[in-house]
């Protein structure tokens, strides 16, 4: 296994969790969430951190053709319908990776969703 294999890079940091880790061509993103302080419904929050996952992967050399898998947690199951629809529209044509959703409690009673993405870089 070369050196670069072996190497793990940890980004953004925190006390808790790094937002992004990235390890053998493989970028592991911690559950990104609507951080804008809005009151926005679920089809916005959607919209709002897959624009984030955007940002970290095109910053890792990544895209959406290179998803992997993901994972989506809903506060409320009953607004599958609205994060499908913002989900289906950021995709496009991109093919579609793994990917399962669920109903749990959230860090905190704004957030609506929260997105774990594993990528290929």
């Amino acid at each position: 296994m070369a050196d670069s294999d072996k190497t793990i890079y940890h980004a953004d940091s925190g006390e808790l969790v790094s937002a992004a880790v990235l390890h053998g061509g493989i970028l592991y993103l911690s559950g990104l969430t609507d951080e804008s302080g809005e009151d926005h419904d679920a089809y916005e929050q959607t919209r709002i951190t897959l624009a984030e996952v955007d940002r970290y992967l095109k910053r890792y050399g990544s895209n959406r053709k290179r998803l992997l898998q993901v994972q989506i947690w809903l506060a409320d199951i009953d607004d599958f319908d609205a994060m499908n629809r913002a989900w289906i529209e950021w995709l496009g044509e991109s093919p579609r990776p793994a990917r399962a959703c669920v109903q749990a409690g959230l860090a905190g009673p704004r957030y609506r969703i929260e997105i774990m993405v594993t990528a290929a870089c």
